[in-house]
């Protein structure tokens, strides 16, 4: 295989899509390339080149050996190599060192996840509440971002978006990445009156790191009329289940409400 430091990738590109070809690979009677979705979305009898308008009838199996062994450093930093129709899916979604994404609206930060969390409390002012896993604590629903830091360093962002005609939308996410293999639960709850109280359970994922999106809402906290409401939140670390759960039980979490007579 061959390391690429400076090359005109475009001449790699399907001519139809411009995205990097990938195998397989298909060419018109002239030589012109074209990936394999462009070659799909074409009905059979209309498979005509889009640069020169001759037939496309076969595969390419010589470029599909040189797109696979042409390799590019990665932009980040990491040392991988990496074949050039797979870099931007490395650099967005699975190296390491890709930078994180501030996740409000308007704001263009990009930077390591140290430097994020910094942004987070001196550019945004968001205020750090701390907590102990596996104990529950209450925090009052306010329209915003929330940064929750846990007893062994881990920062989660909660964020609740301003009321719409449900209530608020709760969301929250873990900012570092959660290894593959440890999970990290949370149940959140809330009362709206007396002898009510509702419970949803979930299982945390992480901040996007290539767009910054938040995972979608779990939690919907309806309006109430007199005054605030509190969320009462326990986080617990994954690890402390590993030996007593089985993982199955926790597939098909569901929000439960209960009201109490």
């Amino acid at each position: 295989m061959q390391d690429v430091t400076m090359m005109g990738m475009e001449v790699f590109n399907c001519l139809a899509c411009y995205l990097p070809l990938r195998p397989p690979i298909y060419q018109c009677s002239v030589g012109h390339f074209i990936c394999c979705s462009c070659h799909d979305k074409l009905p059979a009898e209309e498979r005509k080149c889009s640069t020169c308008s001759a037939a496309i009838s076969q595969r390419c199996y010589g470029m599909e050996r040189v797109v696979d062994g042409i390799l590019l450093p990665c932009k980040h930093g990491c040392k991988k190599k990496i074949a050039y129709h797979h870099r931007a899916e490395h650099e967005s979604n699975q190296c390491r060192n890709r930078p994180y994404v501030c996740p409000v609206s308007g704001c263009r930060f990009s930077g390591t996840n140290a430097q994020l969390l910094d942004h987070f409390t001196a550019r945004h002012k968001w205020k750090t509440k701390r907590f102990v896993y596996s104990v529950a604590f209450d925090l009052q629903v306010q329209p915003g971002y929330h940064l929750l830091r846990g007893g062994d360093g881990r920062v989660f962002l909660l964020n609740m978006a301003p009321p719409e005609s449900l209530g608020h939308a709760v969301s929250l996410v873990s900012v570092k990445p959660i290894a593959r293999g440890h999970v990290i639960r949370c149940s959140v709850g809330f009362s709206r009156f007396s002898g009510h109280y509702q419970v949803t359970w979930l299982e945390l994922g992480s901040l996007s790191r290539s767009d910054g999106m938040l995972a979608e809402c779990f939690f919907v906290v309806p309006k109430v009329s007199n005054g605030g409401v509190m969320l009462n939140i326990t986080i617990d670390d994954g690890k402390l289940y590993e030996e007593d759960h089985d993982d199955d039980n926790y597939k098909d979490w569901e929000d439960e409400e209960v009201t109490y007579d």
